[in-house]
Parts: structure tokens; sequence; C-alpha cells
């Protein structure tokens, strides 16, 4: 509990703090302000259709054009002057409903939207219980002229960045990316399906995102190698059920560091080109899957990202960065590559036009799908 209350006060602090310091774009906070001049970008996840579908209408029948990712770069060039009724609508990670529910829709309504698709977690065919799109999915909303895809890196992993174990993949544990703001995912494994189920017993650090400031912590391959025979002796699942198996198995990995395990920090060439190869084959992977298509836009995992990543992603090629609703001080230095401020979707109904809603109302509503998308997740 205490875990999840202290991420949502993290996830939200700064949109809170965009709004009582009126670091917001003016037509958040003010009923007087006018269409903004710089096409305000929003920022969707999963989605369900009555909600998306309310939004764009309220979009196309307040005459409000959808443009992509190329489209903003070229209105920030141009200063935004004359543009007052643009919008950039992004959806990140590529999730089923973008297929299914989002595309239809803005195929109804004349709209378009950008993507950003994980690349290395993309399923090759439209398999039972999947959670993200299908590359013949992604394939046929490119082709339909509606969907912009665009990079969200290759993994959207997380790395360790501490030695210290917080705990140890158990039969309680959610690894996915999905589940949670950072996830652990094991190194040297191809495809996502693996990544994404850890042993039982394997030592998950304290954390951050691949693209952050902090050196990924290598752990010594014989610690965890002894961690899970360990729980295989134990009975597997069962071994879970027997008292004190967190401190038990957080002894042994100390025992075989003491013992001379090989456990270290990577170097910083090592990060460097850790980061760099995301960021260049996640845009590679895209425009081999999609004849024609050129991927000129980042959008950072988590919103978490780095000087050094910012530097990176204009070596790849990347024009734009999109971060979360304030932009980090290092990426507001600059302007290589264009630093994108993401509102939540929810702020569309703070655009001026015919049934506009206030902004206690859109808090309102927010905190209250908040807390039903919060139980039902229980």
């Amino acid at each position: 509990m205490r875990k999840r209350i202290l991420r949502t006060i993290e996830k939200n602090r700064s949109e809170v703090w965009g709004i009582l310091f009126r670091r917001y774009p003016a037509f958040v906070w003010s009923d007087r302000a006018e269409p903004p001049s710089v096409p305000p970008v929003f920022v969707f996840h999963e989605v369900r259709r009555p909600v998306v579908e309310a939004l764009l209408r309220f979009l196309a029948e307040n005459a409000y054009t959808t443009l992509t990712a190329d489209e903003y770069v070229e209105r920030v060039g141009q200063g935004g002057r004359g543009w007052g009724r643009e919008v950039v609508l992004t959806f990140d990670d590529g999730l089923r409903s973008l297929h299914d529910v989002v595309a239809p829709a803005l195929k109804s309504f004349h709209l378009k939207a950008v993507a950003y698709v994980v690349t290395g977690r993309v399923p090759e065919e439209d398999r039972p219980g999947r959670l993200l799109c299908s590359w013949k999915e992604i394939r046929e909303m490119h082709g339909s002229g509606a969907v912009d895809i665009q990079s969200h890196s290759v993994l959207h992993d997380s790395v360790a960045v501490s030695e210290r174990v917080v705990d140890f993949v158990n039969p309680g544990s959610k690894l996915s990316f999905l589940d949670g703001d950072l996830a652990p995912v094991a190194e040297g494994v191809p495809r996502l399906e693996d990544r994404d189920e850890l042993p039982l017993g394997t030592p998950i650090h304290d954390w951050g995102t691949r693209f952050g400031e902090r050196r990924a912590f290598r752990e010594s391959p014989s610690a965890v190698r002894a961690c899970l025979e360990e729980v295989a002796r134990g009975g597997g699942p069962e071994f879970f059920r027997q008292r004190g198996w967190r401190g038990r198995l957080t002894e042994l990995v100390k025992e075989v560091r003491r013992s001379g395990g090989d456990a270290r920090f990577e170097t910083g060439e090592e990060q460097g080109a850790a980061i760099l190869g995301e960021m260049s084959e996640s845009k590679r992977e895209i425009e081999a899957r999609l004849p024609g298509k050129t991927v000129r836009h980042f959008c950072f995992p988590w919103s978490r990202g780095s000087r050094l990543a910012v530097r990176l992603s204009a070596e790849a090629g990347y024009v734009t960065n999109a971060w979360g609703s304030l932009l980090p001080g290092f990426a507001a230095d600059g302007h290589t590559p264009i630093p994108v401020e993401r509102l939540q979707d929810c702020y569309i109904w703070r655009l001026p036009g015919r049934g506009r809603r206030s902004l206690k109302e859109v808090l309102r509503r927010r905190w209250s799908e908040n807390r039903q998308d919060r139980y039902a997740n229980r």
C-alpha cells in the first residue's frame, strides 16, 4: 500500500505543480485564454472507447486539426503563428486499444495521431492474450495515414542502478513494464515473453530507466545462479511459503559477493553504447517494417532521461524528444532535439470551444477515473 501511495504521488507531482504554479499553458487554468499559438501535445496510454470518442468528437466539432510529428516540427519552426486550432495526439506503448479503439475513431472523425511503439516487444502475430499491437496491425495503421508511427525505444526497459537488493522475483511479482512505473528486465534474452518472466529467486535491485544518468549495476552471475538454485531446492513456488525466505536469499547474495563474485557497474562507454543502441535499433526496425517510413521522433519511457540520452538521441537522428507534462531542466536548456511537453489527455476538455469543461470538473473526473482504475486492478 505504501509503495502504491508513493508511486501515485510521484506520478502526479508534476501535474499538480503545473496547475498550482501555472506552469501549464494558459488555456488549462484560465477560462479567458485564447486557443494556444503553439499546438499543445496530449498523451494517452490505455483508452476506453467512450472516453476517447468523446474527446475526438469535441475536437472535431470545434474544428481542431490534428498534426503528425513532422507537422508539429514545422509549426514550431514557424513560431506557431496563426495556428490556433491545431493539436497533437500521442499514444504511448502501442497497446491493443490503439488499433481496436483509437484507429477506427480517428478515421471516423477524420483526425490523426502519433503512436510511439516499443519495437522489441511488438508481437509478430495476432496471438491470443497479447497486450500490444502486432506488426500486422501497425502496418495497417501506418497504411491508413491516420497513425504516425514513431519510436518509444526497443524494450522500454529499466536497469539496476544500485547494488542494494530490494526484493527477489517471487510468485507475487509483477514485472511487466505495463504493470508499474519501472520493472526490471532480464539481460540477454531476445523476446518480450521471456524478458518479462524472470526466474523465481532472481535478485531485484534499486532500478531506474535505461536512459537515466545512473550507470547500470550488473549483479554477479554466480550470485544470481546461487539464488535460483536455492529456490529450486526449496520446491520452486513452495520455497516462498517458508518464513524468512527473503533473509536467506539476501545473505546468499552477500556471501557470494564476499567470496569474489564479479558484480560491477557498467562503464561509461557501455552505458552510452546501450542507450544509443536502443535508440538506433528501434528507428531501424520501424523503418524496415514500414517501407518508406522515416522515423525522426523519440519518446522517453516513463518521461525520464538524461543529458547523455538527449545528446545521443540527436546522434541517432531524432529531431524531437517527447516528455511528460513538465520538461526536465536539462531538456529545456537547448532545442536539439526539440523537447516536447505533453499534457494528460483529459486537458483536451480545457481547449476553447463548445462543450468546454471547467478545470474543477476535469480534475474531479480525472480523480474519479483514477480511483476506478485502481480498484479494478486490485
